[in-house]
């Protein structure tokens, strides 16, 4: 799996892309790690932004609007079905009835399309 901080914040009023960065090569993650910075704007709504390792600034991401919301649900914050806003727009997340799974509803889109050319 691909490693996980979440950050919980009253809001994005900080340099939260340079302390993304520090945190992502924070000697406690020595493969370094994907941070997400939460606001719990009420018990059925987060707001997060993403920091990508080895990527930076993200306006989405669905693992870590997963982990968002298991650190949220984990102390208590939020019920079990949020709307998480991003800046690339709303996903729908969910705790399964067994409370085993999280289930991650929302749109999926091209946002870039390439050619990479391989010489030998």
């Amino acid at each position: 799996g691909k490693p996980q901080c979440a950050v919980l914040v009253d809001g994005f009023n900080f340099d939260w892309r340079a302390q993304g960065a520090r945190l992502e090569r924070d000697p406690r993650f020595p493969r370094r790690t994907n941070v997400s910075f939460v606001r719990v704007a009420d018990p059925e709504t987060l707001e997060v932004r993403f920091w990508e390792r080895g990527a930076g600034e993200t306006r989405s991401s669905g693992t870590g609007a997963t982990g968002a919301f298991a650190a949220a649900l984990a102390r208590g914050l939020v019920r079990n079905r949020v709307r998480v806003l991003t800046p690339a727009g709303p996903l729908e997340l969910r705790l399964s009835d067994s409370n085993s799974s999280i289930y991650l509803a929302g749109p999926a889109e091209l946002i870039a399309r390439g050619v990479f050319l391989l010489r030998e």
